[in-house]
């Protein structure tokens, strides 16, 4: 009997740690942060981003959120938060360096680029093709 209890115990550790992921954070790094905003427990959303101050134990970090408040937060409840660009003004475009799909680009200069020219080539859309096109 004790012996099938260790055998299900270790195969529900395995079954567990097959989806698990070990989460770590650096000190300075954005995080966006899971807290119930409402007192339903079943109702939490990804907050905006936090920036992690300090780690007290290998899982518990203290998180510095917009608002100014401090809390000490388990990896669980954290993720890394990564700034995205969804937006192409007119022909220009922002590429991190993070960002892999594009391959290898030049480096432009801000004294290259006429970002006002950019601005004044942007036209708004005339038509529901067009924004559907855009979209």
């Amino acid at each position: 009997m004790i012996m099938r209890m260790i055998m299900l115990t270790l195969n529900n550790k395995d079954q567990y740690n097959k989806s698990a992921v070990d989460k770590h954070f650096q000190i300075g790094q954005k995080v966006i942060v899971l807290i119930p905003d409402s007192t339903n427990k079943f109702l939490c959303r990804w907050q905006r981003p936090g920036t992690v101050v300090s780690v007290k134990l290998p899982y518990s970090y203290l998180v510095e959120l917009e608002q100014g408040q401090c809390r000490w937060l388990h990896a669980n409840r954290l993720r890394p938060y990564h700034a995205r660009v969804n937006a192409l003004i007119g022909k220009c475009a922002i590429v991190y360096e993070s960002d892999e799909e594009f391959g290898t680009l030049p480096v432009i200069t801000p004294e290259h680029v006429d970002l006002v020219a950019c601005l004044q080539d942007m036209k708004p859309p005339n038509s529901k093709k067009e924004v559907r096109h855009i979209l």
